[in-house]
Parts: structure tokens; sequence; C-alpha cells
């Protein structure tokens, strides 16, 4: 049988143990950003959206991908049967806005 003593150097050994270093985040927002599920670009904007026949959601990015699957029209059009739009994803560590610049309205323009 072990001693007091003996069980004294063991609690103090289990004490004295480093604690486990903590993984760094990184702060960088392009950390957080995803991929083009097509061009496997990185991205802090991607469109949410079905783009074929399967029910499969897609998340690609809102230029050149966004535009070859849906026409460049939000609802699609009658060329891009399968699409349908579900949404936007943004990185919310990189501050983007995934809304449209809006135009100058006609009230503006007429005061």
């Amino acid at each position: 049988m072990a001693s007091e003593q003996d069980a004294d150097v063991l609690v103090e050994d289990v004490t004295k143990s480093p604690a486990p270093k903590k993984q760094k985040r990184s702060l960088s927002p392009s950390a957080h950003s995803k991929p083009c599920s097509i061009c496997h670009t990185p991205s802090d904007v991607l469109v949410r959206c079905r783009i074929d026949e399967t029910p499969t959601w897609h998340f690609v990015c809102p230029k050149k991908c966004w535009k070859e699957f849906s026409g460049g029209v939000v609802d699609g059009d009658a060329d891009h049967p399968f699409y349908k739009y579900g949404g936007m994803w943004k990185n919310k560590h990189a501050g983007v806005s995934a809304k449209k610049p809006k135009g100058r309205s006609k009230k503006n323009e007429a005061s």
C-alpha cells in the first residue's frame, strides 16, 4: 500500500502539470470565408441555391457561378428551370453586406 507521503507526491504532480494550451483562433476575416461549391474560390458572400434536379443546396459565388446557374435573375428564368434561390450566407467576421446597391430614386431626382 502507498503511504500518505506517496499520495501527497501524486496529488502534487497532478496539480503542477501545465494546463493544455488553448488553440488560437484566427481573427482574420479571410479565415472564416467559405469556398464556392462550383469553382472553390473562397468568398465572404455566397448564394444558397439549388442548381440542378437534385434536392442538394449549393453555396455559389455571387458573380460568375451564380450568373451561370440563375441566368443573372434572382428567381431564375426559363433557361434555368432547376434554379431555386435559398438565401445568402455572409461572413459576419468580414463585415460584408449582400444587399444590392440602391439606385437614385425618382423622388430624389425631382427635388
